[in-house]
């Protein structure tokens, strides 16, 4: 459901940020290198487009942090129930987390 509900919004967000691109030319040869970065500084100036990108970065290093941490969850798990080797399902004495599924 949540990569149903993420591909419907994402085609939205790219649909409006294309919208959005003020002039072709100087979105493509953007000074920042990032034509996304330029199309954000042409609709909200720049520090607008520097706290609008920073929340974007926000949001890639969350999902990124989620993704370990339900892979290091599933992987403990399926080696709790021996479809791993049971290295695996070692838990660490310190943390009380099963540390060597995790990145």
């Amino acid at each position: 459901m949540s990569v149903g509900a993420s591909a419907v919004f994402g085609f939205f967000v790219l649909v409006s940020i294309l919208f959005c691109i003020q002039d072709l030319a100087t979105t493509i040869d953007s000074e920042a290198g990032q034509p996304v970065l330029q199309i954000f500084i042409d609709i909200f100036g720049r520090p607008g487009a520097t706290a609008a990108f920073s929340i974007v970065i926000l949001c890639v290093v969350l999902c990124g942090t989620f993704s370990i941490t339900s892979n290091s969850r599933m992987y403990y798990s399926c080696a709790r129930d021996s479809l791993l080797p049971k290295w695996f399902a070692h838990v660490d004495d310190r943390f009380a987390s099963p540390i060597r599924t995790g990145m």
